[in-house]
């Protein structure tokens, strides 16, 4: 596909997103109520946020409510509440609490200005329609409406994982507080791993901890072993909110668990469907976690061939086909797909599906349920009506076809790498673990030579061998055998054993000096006299 066609294409989908917008808007202005796969107690809009803010002002959070968020959460909700607000309960406090009203609506908006800055730096052709994507999109858009932590969790992430911060220092301290937010959130950052990245992840680690100990001297709850048992309480939990799991979920893996659900889903649903579903699944998941295994394989073997953002993506990924942290947990991922250049077929397809993902509502098979309650959008009694959609089928497997599309162009890129240079399989960084002339061993420290020349000469190195091996070079062999003196070569001197003699007329000293003026990033073509000069 063109690049013409590639930004139609984005175009139309970022309408069509805006269209599913305006389509949730008209349904809520005609029955009070926001349409599935937003949460059907219509009563509940915020509570994420003001129910942890209602613990986070009051003893108990981890023994009595037994909460699974790690301390900062509480940390941040104590500085952005008003205590007065939640003496009573969590419903009082929602009412009351405008300061808190006010922050999520502003980091909402800190969301949007920074997925604009960051998609704008990576691509500032697609960077409009992919904002909007994200903007008005219904992961963020569900985020907004749950009130969920992951709105601020995201202002960390994107500086973590985006191209916005350069500091090393910085982004260490983003990826720390994104772990302390949500804890699964140590997938991506482990991407710096698999780079090889190995200061950057240490830094992160170290702030992490220390980030950690800081909010748990300030809550003064929150040990590991509190939250190991809660988590255990939790999971346990879960399992008999089957309904809740498939509403808006990034797997099928709540799908197993449906004959053990209080609804009587067999009144909607075939026998055999169900077996069927019972059996395709946990073949869909394992599938999905061998690709993904294989195409993290195949970034060690190469951590000069991908992105951190694609290796993190596809870790992410294939944690959400495993398990659901809930469909809000998709913008995470989101950003990372928006990410990725259009050039090829896979990112291609999984830019695509991120576009699909982001399609507000959803598309009725069965009415499972029917409500009688207040709106608290609406202020005004509705009935809800909500039960089987297309979307609890189609939304998974969008996920799982993004993990295959970005595995499967990561192996690609892999292979081709390997046409250029060979494999890595230490634990040193790829800027050590060749030489400059294809021998292994510590890199020159002689000749002083910018980051983009030695990639440079590195990936023609095949060149010098050829021309090496046919002595395909100026001069002829009857020369060099008369004893003609070799002109020497800075790079080959350099590396070149003590006494041994330095082949002459090095192509790969041709290289040097040809890459002072055809492929330096930052300037210009030099002017003719200037290139003859350098020639020379």
């Amino acid at each position: 596909m063109s690049r013409r066609a590639g930004l139609w294409l984005e175009a139309a989908l970022s309408l069509l997103v805006l269209a599913s917008l305006g389509s949730a808007m008209l349904f809520f202005s005609r029955n009070g109520y926001l349409p599935q796969p937003f949460v059907f107690d219509t009563n509940d809009t915020f509570m994420d946020w003001f129910n942890t803010a209602y613990w986070a002002n009051n003893p108990g959070a981890f023994s009595v409510w037994r909460t699974i968020y790690p301390p900062l959460s509480f940390a941040f909700l104590d500085l952005t509440t008003l205590p007065n607000c939640y003496l009573y309960s969590a419903f009082y406090a929602r009412d009351c609490d405008w300061l808190a009203k006010t922050t999520i609506i502003a980091f909402y908006l800190l969301d949007i200005a920074l997925l604009w800055l960051s998609f704008r730096r990576a691509n500032p052709a697609t960077a409009p329609m992919r904002t909007i994507a994200m903007a008005f999109g219904l992961p963020l858009l569900f985020t907004l409406e749950r009130g969920n932590l992951i709105l601020v969790c995201m202002v960390p992430f994107i500086l973590a994982h985006g191209p916005l911060l350069r500091s090393k220092l910085w982004r260490g301290v983003a990826a720390a507080a994104t772990i302390n937010f949500k804890p699964y959130l140590v997938l991506p950052v482990l991407a710096l791993a698999l780079k090889r990245e190995w200061r950057l992840l240490e830094l992160a680690g170290i702030a992490t901890v220390a980030l950690y100990l800081l909010t748990l001297a300030w809550v003064g709850a929150g040990t590991p072993g509190e939250l190991a048992a809660n988590t255990a309480n939790w999971v346990a939990f879960q399992t008999g909110q089957v309904w809740n799991e498939i509403n808006y979920s990034t797997s099928y893996a709540p799908f197993l668990n449906m004959r053990a659900a209080n609804v009587p889903l067999l009144e909607f649903v075939p026998s055999r469907t169900l077996e069927g579903i019972e059996l395709a699944v946990p073949l869909v998941i394992t599938a999905t976690q061998i690709v993904a295994l294989t195409a993290l394989a195949a970034a060690w073997l190469q951590p000069r061939a991908l992105a951190p953002a694609r290796i993190a993506a596809i870790l992410m990924g294939a944690y959400l086909v495993t398990q659901s942290p809930g469909g809000y947990a998709q913008a995470f991922l989101l950003f990372l797909v928006f990410l990725e250049p259009t050039r090829r077929a896979g990112p291609m397809v999984a830019v695509v599906c991120g576009y699909l993902l982001c399609l507000v509502g959803d598309i009725s098979l069965a009415t499972i349920m029917e409500l009688s309650t207040v709106s608290w959008l609406s202020e005004r009694s509705v009935t809800p009506e909500f039960g089987l959609t297309w979307g609890h089928f189609v939304r998974p497997m969008v996920l799982v076809v993004i993990v295959w599309a970005l595995s499967f162009d990561a192996i690609v890129q892999v292979a081709r790498a390997h046409i250029w240079r060979p494999p890595s399989l230490g634990l040193a960084g790829h800027d050590r673990a060749a030489g400059h002339c294809g021998v292994g061993g510590p890199a020159r420290s002689g000749m002083a030579e910018a980051g983009w020349r030695a990639d440079f000469l590195h990936r023609w190195d095949w060149i010098y061998r050829a021309v090496d091996a046919r002595n395909i070079d100026a001069g002829s062999d009857s020369s060099r055998s008369a004893g003609a003196e070799p002109r020497s070569c800075a790079l080959c001197a350099n590396r070149a054993p003590s006494g041994a003699a330095v082949p002459g007329n090095c192509w790969r000293d041709r290289l040097i000096r040809l890459s002072r003026w055809r492929v330096h990033p930052h300037h210009s073509w030099r002017d003719r006299s200037q290139r003859r000069a350098d020639r020379q």
